[in-house]
């Protein structure tokens, strides 16, 4: 299972056989992960606020009802959350020499408290994600044209499968 996720989340095999040349070579990848995941969560974050802000300029998509405005609540928080732990990432990485990591390697829990840690701030995007596209889910299907509504649940279901292909096709 480890060997999956960091195959997914970070572009290696495994954090288990790693020399000093190679830590220093996957630290520096995980920066410039981390780096982009962040940026990317500060923008969610700053767009779901000015939806969180503003009316619905249209009446085929309305937010403002309850279920619609608490998802951008939650995909603003899920946001947020990624940008914390992006950051949380990025002390880590700064703390972190090669002795570190032969001492997670030989204790589980360590091991998977930093596994943990290095994939949080991509879940919590890809929550803050997943929540924005119910948003406008709901939020369409609160507005007022059919045809909207069909094609954006179409594409949602062709989302989440091409979604669920990927990631069974990468682990």
């Amino acid at each position: 299972m480890h060997a999956g996720i960091t195959r997914m989340y970070f572009g290696i095999p495994s954090l288990d056989s790693l020399e000093e040349a190679d830590w220093d070579e996957v630290k520096k990848n995980l920066t410039h992960y981390t780096a982009n995941i962040t940026i990317i969560s500060t923008i969610m974050t700053a767009v779901t606020a000015a939806f969180a802000t503003t009316t619905p300029p249209t009446k085929f998509a309305d937010w403002s009802r309850e279920f619609p405005y608490c998802c951008i609540g939650l995909s603003l928080g899920s946001s947020l959350l990624s940008v914390l732990n992006g950051l949380a990432v990025f002390v880590f990485l700064k703390t972190t020499c090669h002795e570190d990591v032969k001492s997670m390697q030989q204790n589980t829990f360590k091991h998977r408290v930093t596994l943990t840690l290095l994939t949080l701030p991509l879940t919590f995007l890809a929550t803050a994600l997943t929540f924005g596209i119910i948003t406008w889910i709901v939020a369409i299907w609160c507005g007022d044209i059919l045809w909207i509504k069909l094609v954006w649940t179409i594409t949602y279901c062709s989302a989440i499968f091409s979604v669920s292909v990927i990631t069974f096709a990468l682990y």
